[in-house]
This record gives C-alpha cells, sequence and structure tokens, in this order.
C-alpha cells in the first residue's frame, strides 16, 4: 500500500510537456495572457480528449 501512495514517477516527462504545452500557448500575439487563463488554457490543452 505504501508503494502505491508514497511511489515518485521516475521521469519529469508529464511536467516537461506541459511546460512545453504552455510554450505553445503563450505567444508574441498572446503576450498579455493573464496568468490564470494560461493557466486554465494549458489545463485544458492537456487534459481535452476528442472522442468525434
Amino acid at each position: 500500500l505504501a508503494l502505491r501512495v508514497l511511489c515518485v514517477p521516475a521521469t519529469s516527462a508529464p511536467a516537461e510537456r506541459i511546460f512545453s504545452k504552455s510554450g505553445l500557448l503563450m505567444t508574441p500575439h498572446r503576450s498579455r495572457l493573464s496568468t490564470d487563463t494560461l493557466s486554465k488554457l494549458t489545463f485544458v490543452k492537456c487534459n481535452v480528449t476528442l472522442t468525434c
């Protein structure tokens, strides 16, 4: 049980993907995005799945 709860990922790849996607959203044309808006856009981009 402790191994399942206290397990730490061996890599930081998921976190690096999130930073990469945030960087793609923050372009010169979108330089006025607030941190809250950027955070929400990043969340949607990382969690949206198209089922169509």
